[in-house]
């Protein structure tokens, strides 16, 4: 199978099947990105068709210095923050229904991979308090839980989406799991929970 960044480069040569190929394998996870990032389904869909607009635009200067979903999905950052920013202004952001419009519900399973088998733990909460409690958390520190648990992104690649320190990613996934726990703690048996976030 052709590499991302193959495609990309072929796009830029005018392989135009290539392009229509890296939309095929990226839209669902951008847009499972950008409907629990703006918590609207209609206006995560705009930015998603943006979103691959730009990167149309970007194939002619495109150069393959990382790795390709990173850079795809720092654009569709860039561009839900904006929308955030200008809807917070106005006063104009919609909740977050449980299903998208393909009538599939976007669960996260909280569980890091990473963890021994004996201190893993999924969250069992609902997909609305779930989706309640990412509500509450920054933009920054929302992003950087979806992209870990959600498309299983490494920190270091997450830091270069949100362009920050890998640390701070650190701190933000801390600060989520924190808000999460505390939360769950209300409604399940106190449970020790060793999370990592090293990926």
């Amino acid at each position: 199978m052709r590499t991302d960044q193959d495609l990309m480069m072929a796009y830029q040569d005018g392989d135009v099947a290539a392009f229509e190929t890296l939309t095929r394998r990226y839209w669902g996870p951008v847009y499972r990105f950008l409907r629990r990032l703006v918590g609207n389904d209609a206006v995560a869909e705009e930015i998603l068709s943006e979103t691959f607009f730009k990167l149309h635009r970007a194939a002619a200067t495109y150069q393959p210095r990382g790795r390709f979903s990173t850079f795809l999905f720092a654009i569709a950052h860039h561009k839900a923050i904006d929308v955030l920013r200008e809807a917070r202004r106005q006063g104009t952001r919609e909740p977050l229904s449980p299903t998208g419009r393909d009538g599939r519900s976007h669960t996260i399973t909280l569980e890091s991979p990473e963890l021994r088998p004996d201190a893993k733990y999924e969250f069992k909460e609902t997909m609305q308090n779930v989706d309640r409690i990412l509500e509450s958390l920054p933009d920054a520190h929302r992003a950087a839980f979806i992209l870990y648990y959600q498309e299983e992104l490494p920190t270091k690649e997450i830091a270069r989406v949100l362009d920050v320190k890998p640390s701070s990613v650190r701190a933000y996934l801390t600060h989520a799991r924190t808000a999460l726990r505390a939360e769950i703690s209300n409604t399940h048996e106190p449970c020790a929970t060793p999370y990592g976030a090293g990926r």
